[in-house]
């Protein structure tokens, strides 16, 4: 665990996994076996399964920042409103996270007891 980068760098290096994780996925011939499947599967759970803490870090970073700086909005609007309103949104996307990550987690579950012939042409270990 690298504790040296900043919280911004380590945000832009997960998104930039996850874009990383997209392109490589995109070709149907990506997984041979429903195992790789359900690893990836178990891996992108265990990014889900951690957002819940992150955003509520998020909003108590809000909080923290609105306490010992004076905020103001760039277009005059009132700040504590946007901050009040930012805090809502991540409240909500808690809980949207947390329903994708129980359903996440029933994908892993199933494909648990999913498996494929190897052929007779490829050596066991592969699998």
């Amino acid at each position: 665990m690298d504790l040296d980068r900043t919280p911004e760098e380590i945000a832009r290096a997960a998104g930039d996994a996850i874009r990383t994780l997209n392109h490589r996925t995109q070709a149907h011939s990506t997984f041979t076996y429903p195992s790789e499947i359900q690893s990836t599967a178990v891996g992108l759970s265990a990014v889900l399964l951690g957002l819940p803490q992150t955003l509520d870090q998020l909003h108590h970073g809000i909080d923290a920042v609105s306490s010992t700086q004076h905020l103001y909005a760039y277009d005059d609007s009132n700040v504590d409103d946007i901050t009040d309103r930012a805090k809502t949104e991540l409240v909500e996307a808690v809980g949207h996270i947390r329903e994708a990550s129980q359903a996440l987690q029933q994908v892993v579950n199933l494909l648990a007891y999913v498996g494929a012939i190897i052929p007779d042409d490829e050596p066991a270990e592969t699998v």
